[in-house]
């Protein structure tokens, strides 16, 4: 029974208001068009209110301690805000003004009754951020935002590309797909009217087909040549959705923006275009994309500085090869510690910060699911996995530990041969 508490205890984070116990447990699940929709909890005593509560939490939490996801993870209010507008958000708690900014809430399971009687209800709640904001802006609550491009981190390259479904190729898009490729154009030219530097999909596509003609026993293919030598710090994929009825036509565009280097997910958008009398896609596009286009780009950048101050997430998998004479529990180097602690003490003094978290280690495995790799060496060189991994296999060979390297994204696979 006590342990059941404990866990209850640690499940649930509660934030207080003038008595007022706010769950902490919100997900974030969508942002369209400054519509936002997150999954929250609340608990009250009364079955009736449980799901207000969770209504109220959700906003509590946007506030006060933030949502990953929305606003880079950051709160909307800063230090000493709730304390600074506390007559403000006496009117929009306690007050009920918080309902003027709910679009849908939604039910998504019957209260659930706790041992302590109280009653937790989880709801789905859609609220427009643009209305809050505006109301915010109106009544002088100062916001802590993060949708102000970083000047500290220069814009990314980048390189849009089409999205492709199933075993679609990017020559098929080039020869058949003449809508996306529109939507491609669009979205580059947009980037370029803000000032990135971009690599343009197609020539450099038609060039790797060329090159690849006079490499007839090459490995890889067209595709992933692209997006492995592109010279994009970011390649964005555009994915597009044509809708055309009696009333006109419309598009929702599907953005989704990936660091080249480690194939890390930095931004994530939907646009959509209102209806229109025109069937012409370019069109649609811009309709769509004119007024959300810069909060795309800002993400982009936000998640780029996150990782430039706390590094990049790599995963490290250590295995054994079928002809190797040694495991992970043999005591190897100088030391002569086994070799699963020996890579321990590495990761640990050269991962940033010495974070990482180790999810298994056996004889003939050892498994790193989350090393912080730091974005520069000691001499401010730039650092990626594949200098990380180097360096790692630099170290073993001191240790008369033969093992073969490779990087894939964001993984690094070491096998020990011998």
């Amino acid at each position: 029974m006590k342990k059941w508490y404990l866990s209850l205890l640690f499940l649930f984070v509660f934030y207080g208001m003038k008595g007022q116990s706010y769950s902490g447990d919100v997900e974030f699940l969508s942002n369209i068009q400054g519509v936002i929709v997150v999954r929250a909890t609340g608990i009250h005593e009364k079955k009736k209110e449980a799901s207000e509560m969770a209504i109220k939490s959700a906003f509590y939490a946007y506030f006060f301690s933030g949502i990953s996801g929305l606003n880079n993870g950051l709160p909307l209010i800063g230090e000493g805000g709730q304390e600074k507008f506390k007559d403000y958000f006496s009117r929009f708690f306690e007050g009920g003004r918080y309902f003027n900014f709910v679009r849908k809430e939604e039910l998504m399971e019957e209260p659930e009754r706790l041992r302590s009687k109280a009653y937790k209800a989880v709801v789905r709640l859609t609220f427009s951020n643009d209305a809050l904001l505006r109301d915010m802006e109106m009544n002088q609550v100062v916001l802590t935002r993060t949708d102000v491009v970083p000047k500290t981190i220069e814009l990314p390259s980048i390189m849009v590309v089409p999205y492709r479904k199933g075993n679609e190729t990017f020559a098929d898009l080039l020869q058949g797909d003449s809508d996306r490729r529109v939507a491609v154009s669009v979205i580059q030219k947009s980037f370029i009217n803000k000032g990135v530097n971009t690599n343009d999909f197609e020539a450099k596509y038609r060039s790797i087909e060329r090159r690849a003609l006079h490499q007839a026993d090459s490995r890889t293919s067209p595709d992933a040549e692209l997006l492995k030598n592109s010279g994009s710090d970011v390649y964005v994929e555009v994915d597009l959705i044509k809708d055309i009825t009696a009333e006109g036509a419309r598009v929702t565009m599907n953005l989704k923006a990936y660091e080249t280097s480690s194939g890390a997910t930095l931004a994530s958008e939907t646009y959509i275009s209102n209806r229109f009398k025109t069937n012409a896609t370019d069109k649609l596009c811009y309709y769509a994309i004119q007024d959300v286009e810069d909060s795309f780009l800002k993400q982009v950048v936000a998640a780029l500085a996150e990782k430039e101050s706390k590094g990049n997430a790599v995963v490290l998998d250590f295995s054994l090869s079928g002809t190797a004479e040694i495991d992970f529990d043999t005591e190897v180097g100088d030391m002569g510690f086994p070799l699963s602690d020996v890579l321990r003490m590495w990761v640990k003094k050269n991962a940033k910060g010495g974070s990482y978290h180790i999810q298994g280690a056996t004889a003939e495995s050892v498994i790193f699911d989350r090393v912080q790799v730091p974005n520069r060496s000691d001499r401010e060189e730039v650092m990626d996995a594949n200098d990380f991994a180097l360096s790692l296999f630099l170290y073993l060979k001191k240790q008369n530990v033969n093992c073969e390297k490779k990087v894939e994204g964001n993984t690094i696979y070491i096998k020990i041969i011998k």
